[in-house]
């Protein structure tokens, strides 16, 4: 029912014989809220519901309160939406467990200390306007396991009281493709479930040795090409990191690190990309201890001495 010009409250009377409904397309329609005239709880198997591209009233939440009526609602797609300014919060009883708000207006916008957002563990925001305040308020979603916020516009230094650190139950995070600067906030070294790391294309700097990465020893996935990093070719800020198999880091600052107890890895790595680096020295020693290894691209290093035939 998307694109039909529809306005105002739509009452979830229209749609009480659909019991078996489980997917709704509403997008790009004008509604304002949802009523439940009847209190039959209907649409009692709807579990996604498509509201991208709605016509919000700036600075209201009234649209998501009302969703109440839709106590089994799981996925919700409010992209290309404006909520600039308002307070989020959910009506009671509702299950959301993923959001979709990409491309939406967020300017002012925070999530509200009781906003029964307490089921959310996905949040994709990618090439939304957010603030600071946003960032605050990320710690009222306790659940929360995967965000995403590439082309978001974020600029400047991360406070050190970021309301992402407090998502201990973090599994992925992906800020690539935004403008922030400085050192990573040492908070990051909470996010101890985080499985999945995108920093990409940021201005992060400083010595990857004395980062919270090296904390975070549950990483699957890691990626931090495009800063201003420096990173020993000998990776040993991740020797504990048993799980890693997946390391890229482009254009990065690269530099030697020869100590030979750094040979011994607990990871098993299969992608490795230390490109574009300006490394002048050995070829990585610990890779003879690689065994998994699919992709390895260590290109634009100037390495001086002979390709050791012992990697292949």
């Amino acid at each position: 029912m998307s694109d039909n010009r529809l306005k105002g409250p739509f009452d979830l009377k229209e749609l009480n014989t659909m019991n078996n409904l489980e997917e709704l397309d509403l997008g790009g329609n004008e509604i304002i809220k949802f009523v439940d005239s009847k209190g039959t709880r209907s649409l009692r198997n709807l579990r996604t519901l498509y509201l991208d591209r709605i016509i919000t009233i700036k600075g209201s939440s009234t649209l998501l309160e009302s969703l109440g009526a839709l106590a089994h609602l799981e996925i919700l797609d409010l992209s290309g939406s404006n909520f600039e300014g308002a307070t989020l919060s959910l009506g009671a009883s509702t299950n959301l467990n993923i959001l979709h708000m990409r491309g939406s207006d967020l300017k002012g916008t925070r999530f509200a200390q009781d906003s029964n957002f307490t089921n959310l563990k996905e949040l994709y925001l990618d090439s939304s306007s957010v603030d600071e305040n946003f960032h605050q308020s990320l710690e009222t979603l306790p659940s929360l396991e995967i965000l995403s916020m590439q082309y978001c516009g974020l600029s400047g230094i991360l406070p050190v009281n970021l309301g992402i650190c407090k998502l201990k139950y973090l599994q992925r995070l992906d800020i690539s493709y935004n403008d922030i600067s400085g050192n990573l906030p040492l908070c990051l070294a909470n996010l101890t479930s985080l499985r999945q790391l995108d920093l990409t294309f940021n201005h992060f700097i400083g010595n990857i040795s004395s980062s919270p990465l090296e904390g975070l020893t549950n990483l699957e996935y890691l990626s931090i090409s495009d800063n201003f990093f420096q990173i020993p070719i000998s990776l040993s800020p991740f020797f504990n990191h048993s799980k890693l198999e997946y390391m890229k880091s482009r254009d990065n600052k690269i530099f030697a690190e020869t100590d030979s107890r750094y040979l011994n890895s607990r990871f098993q790595l299969e992608r490795l990309v230390l490109s574009s680096g300006g490394y002048c020295g050995a070829f990585p020693k610990f890779l003879y201890f690689q065994h998994n290894l699919q992709i390895v691209d260590l290109s634009h290093n100037q390495m001086r001495e002979g390709f050791p035939s012992w990697l292949l």
